[in-house]
């Protein structure tokens, strides 16, 4: 039995990098709250074999991604893929009288009442509501930070009056 051991040679260097991407790519980078000077795809090549970093990467409308990284003492590249996940808008809406249709970028989306999940706070700006028994009427959306809208609409009332929030 034979064993083979390699060992470093006082003259050789360790070295490490981070090398990080991200979905959509364009996301800013922090490595243990510095910020990087690039956007993804950014490397990190000051990394130090056996210490652990936290990687954060962050782009606007999306949630952060956050990831703790050990660097193996060996060295070499290390690679952080961070999927961006985007920020996702409630809809909680109510009409008298009930079973109004909503519909959002003309596809029928629900029946009133309901609570609508996941939607794209970019791109969900109003929704339409119709009633057999009424006109149909566009609700301009304005997100609040929290992500959440309440509704409650009387069909009954002329549409200049006919939103509670």
């Amino acid at each position: 039995t034979f064993v083979v051991m390699r060992s470093l040679r006082s003259n050789e260097t360790v070295t490490a990098s981070i090398v990080i991407n991200s979905t959509p790519s364009g996301a800013k980078v922090f490595v243990d709250n510095q910020p990087l000077p690039t956007l993804t795809p950014a490397s990190f090549a000051k990394a130090e074999p056996g210490e652990r970093y936290e990687i954060r990467v962050e782009l606007p409308g999306h949630k952060p991604y956050q990831e703790p990284i050990l660097i193996p003492k060996s060295g070499g590249d290390v690679q952080v893929v961070a999927v961006l996940r985007a920020f996702t808008g409630k809809l909680v809406i109510n009409t008298v009288p009930g079973d109004a249709e909503v519909y959002i970028k003309g596809e029928l989306r629900a029946r009133t009442p309901r609570t609508l999940d996941d939607l794209d706070m970019e791109t969900t700006k109003e929704i339409e509501l119709r009633h057999r028994d009424f006109a149909s009427r566009k609700i301009p959306l304005e997100w609040p930070k929290d992500g959440v809208i309440r509704l409650n609409i009387d069909l009954r009332k002329p549409s200049s009056s006919g939103g509670e929030r």
